[in-house]
């Protein structure tokens, strides 16, 4: 799946998805490092929820997009 930027240039989805949560971790663990020192990255966890009503393809490019920025997440799924 491609996405356009205002100069209609194209991008992988997964790759701008990929990219959006690279920066909210980094963002993240900025804001914690101030209230808190000696924090590594790995003492972090992350859920990441999705609405119930995304497609299996596209929770699957969430995971495969956490995935890809080696973020520790956890998917909270609501069932209905």
């Amino acid at each position: 799946m491609q996405l356009y930027d205002t100069e209609n240039k194209p991008m992988a989805a997964l790759e701008v998805l990929s990219i959006v949560l690279r920066h909210l971790k980094d963002k993240i663990l900025r804001v914690v490092c101030l209230q808190r020192t000696n924090i590594a990255d790995d003492d972090v966890q992350y859920v990441i929820t999705v609405p119930a009503i995304w497609s299996d393809a596209a929770k699957q490019m969430m995971r495969e997009a956490a995935t890809h920025t080696k973020v520790r997440y956890y998917f909270a799924s609501i069932l209905v």
